[in-house]
């Protein structure tokens, strides 16, 4: 050190530069972590997320504490974007949701009128398999002076994309919008990063290390008020490989094995500006059934406000069957849930605005519709409780003048314990406490026993409606020598094991079929 004429002062005093300014590269590197007084708040968004992501908590984990952290303003590298997530999995899983869940969440809370607030409208994103090309990076970056594309060369009034490139001063500000606190933001998604063109990812690089970057055209764009989501299907191959030779893997093998090819693909720098390190990379989880089927769930409420903007009131419930077939035409490995939504487009939302049904759907303001398969005829059917506006009434259902001067009444004591019958609706099961009727759907076939001639051949006292510790539901009669309990399944159907089949009468189907596609 003595030769370089630095002296021991000079010598601390390098030291400790060098000490300075590797821990400032290594914090920048870091995500800043979510304090105590900001946990609320990362509870409620990540309650938001789970509304609309399924099946995937890592992801909306570190979703939601990004999302405070863009409230808040808090970052360590002051001129680096508000945020960056890198998202891997297989197509289908939420990737693309989670980010246009984010920004209907920030929207919620923006400056942007209630009527104006769409999130696919705000979300710039970039399919980076076409940008793989180093002919089609100008749509992108935008073209070099002089070239045709470029502003002032000639031609370039027949080129928009290159005029105006897709991650471009204007474009970025067409797509920004003002948070009630925060400042302004935008939202970036690249989709598939792996496939993009060397000079993207480059271009991606600075934006992401200093919060600008300069296009191809020379213009300086300020990505320092937006946060970047990265999609990746890295590591589809290996797994699918794995799968093929030992079966079902576990997702710590699945996370370590799209983390170890996220490394191979792309250079330490690059995914520390994408994510803070390969173990902070959100990885997402194939569906299982469970998520699958509150994916239909969610896809439903979609359908049904879709109704509502035809001035349509209506809610949907799914028999078993016609679940299962949904299930079958729009999950598979993979593609994941992504065409769940067009087939419920193709199978129940044109259908039943079809001109010829439009009357019928009208009449239906406010009520539900039952929606079956009939696997005899491979077409998915439409039923409602409404016989006596859409049909004729079954002679079990006519409502005689003798019935409404003197309504039936329970012969014992009926007694619903809390949330049984919600989830009597959930299971599609209608129990009438007066007439102590129960329906229930099986594959389209409408069944129904009675309780009433139970209660009175054995002398039941009083009649208990719960659920039980697996939130299944149970019937309990109080008879003089003891209680006997009838049981439904988690589908709603019959546990035959805690009951006298012989006293279960099946009835002919008492919903009127009043469409089929």
């Amino acid at each position: 050190m003595s030769n370089l004429g630095l002296g021991v002062t000079g010598a601390i005093c390098y030291f400790m530069i060098a000490f300075c300014y590797s821990y400032m590269k290594f914090i920048e590197a870091v995500p800043p972590r979510v304090t105590a007084y900001e946990q609320p708040k990362v509870e409620e968004i990540r309650d938001f997320l789970k509304s609309r992501v399924v099946g995937q908590e890592e992801a909306t984990d570190r979703i939601a504490q990004e999302l405070v952290h863009v409230f808040s303003g808090l970052r360590i590298n002051r001129q680096a974007p508000r945020g960056s997530i890198l998202m891997m999995g297989p197509s289908g899983v939420g990737k693309t949701e989670s980010a246009l869940t984010a920004i209907e969440y920030l929207l919620q809370h923006s400056k942007v009128p209630e009527t104006e607030r769409d999130p696919e409208k705000f979300l710039i994103k970039i399919d980076c398999g076409a940008f793989s090309q180093e002919a089609n990076v100008a749509m992108l970056m935008g073209s070099p002076p002089g070239y045709i594309g470029s502003k002032g060369a000639e031609g370039s009034k027949n080129v928009g994309e290159y005029t105006h490139p897709a991650l471009g001063v204007e474009a970025l500000e067409a797509h920004t919008f003002e948070l009630q606190e925060g400042g302004s933001v935008s939202v970036v998604l690249l989709d598939e990063i792996e496939k993009a063109h060397k000079a993207v990812r480059n271009f991606l690089l600075a934006a992401l290390d200093r919060g600008m970057a300069k296009t191809a055209a020379n213009e300086t764009v300020n990505f320092r008020n937006t946060l970047f989501f990265f999609t990746s299907n890295l590591g589809n191959h290996e797994l699918a490989q794995l799968k093929q030779d030992d079966g079902k893997l576990d997702g710590a093998t699945i996370a370590k094995i799209r983390r170890r090819a996220l490394t191979a693909e792309f250079r330490p720098e690059d995914i520390s500006r994408m994510s803070g390190s390969s173990d902070e990379t959100v990885v997402f989880q194939a569906l299982n059934r469970e998520a699958s089927e509150k994916i239909l769930g969610i896809q439903l409420l979609s359908t049904e406000n879709d109704f509502m903007r035809e001035s349509i009131n209506l809610e949907f419930q799914v028999t078993r069957a016609a679940k299962e077939e949904l299930l079958n035409l729009g999950v598979n490995e993979d593609t994941g849930a992504r065409a769940l939504k067009a087939i419920l487009k193709s199978k129940v939302y044109q259908p039943l605005l079809h001109p010829s049904k439009m009357e019928n759907m009208k009449a239906l303001g406010g009520k539900t519709v039952f929606i079956d398969y009939d696997a005899k005829t491979r077409e998915f059917v439409f039923y409602t409780s409404l016989i006596d506006k859409l049909g004729e009434e079954t002679p079990s259902d006519k409502d005689t003048s003798e019935t409404k001067s003197k309504p039936e009444k329970p012969p014992i004591p009926i007694e619903f314990r809390s949330g049984v019958k919600e989830k009597l609706k959930e299971l599609l099961v209608d129990f009438n406490p007066n007439t102590m009727i129960v329906r229930f759907l099986n594959y389209g076939v409408m069944h129904q026993m009675d309780f009433r001639k139970f209660a009175v051949e054995n002398n039941v006292k009083s009649l208990r409606v719960e659920l039980d510790t697996n939130n299944q539901v149970i019937f309990v009669f109080r008879e003089k020598g003891g209680d006997s309990t009838f049981r439904l399944d988690k589908n709603g159907l019959p546990d035959k094991l805690n009951f006298d089949i012989e006293k279960i009468k099946n009835t002919k189907q008492v919903f009127y079929k009043w469409l089929t596609c």
